[in-house]
């Protein structure tokens, strides 16, 4: 498997985790209109189920269940990560990887942190794509990766 493919593999947890966090900000957005919502009934001495609060309420149900099912599918995937990233003997090459994949972090960030120029950094993160062995993780995960985006 070439450089490109496990790059794409790799970072299918990050954009699986900024999903996560666009549907936790939907979700807080809607129980804050929720909240709204019920005051305005109180206010106008209307029963709390409305029509339009029911309505709000299964739009809350259905985001709450595909953050779920995303936030378990990340969870799935991290594991998988972590396992097929842990197989790697060097301990620098380990610990780029997490922090590019795993924790999002920029080359900058990663070498500020293990005190290393980014170019340094960079040539760590080729030598492990060079050694890591997602094809292992491939087999283990079935069809599970190719689905992933489409959640």
């Amino acid at each position: 498997m070439n450089h490109a493919k496990k790059v794409d593999i790799l970072r299918q947890y990050q954009v699986l985790n900024r999903k996560i966090d666009v549907l936790c900000s939907e979700l807080e957005e809607q129980k804050a209109e929720e909240i709204a919502l019920k005051q305005a009934c109180k206010e106008q001495g209307k029963a709390a189920k409305t029509e339009e609060m029911m309505e709000h309420n299964r739009k809350l149900w259905h985001l709450q269940a595909s953050i779920g099912r995303q936030i378990a599918v990340l969870m799935q995937l991290r594991a998988y990560f972590g396992r097929a990233i842990s197989r790697l003997e060097d301990e620098k090459l380990i610990q780029v990887l997490r922090r590019r994949y795993l924790l999002g972090e920029s080359y900058e960030q990663i070498a500020q942190h293990m005190q290393y120029s980014w170019r340094w950094v960079q040539k760590l993160h080729q030598r492990a794509l060079d050694k890591i062995c997602l094809d292992e993780l491939k087999e283990e995960c079935g069809d599970f990766l190719q689905d992933i985006t489409q959640i």
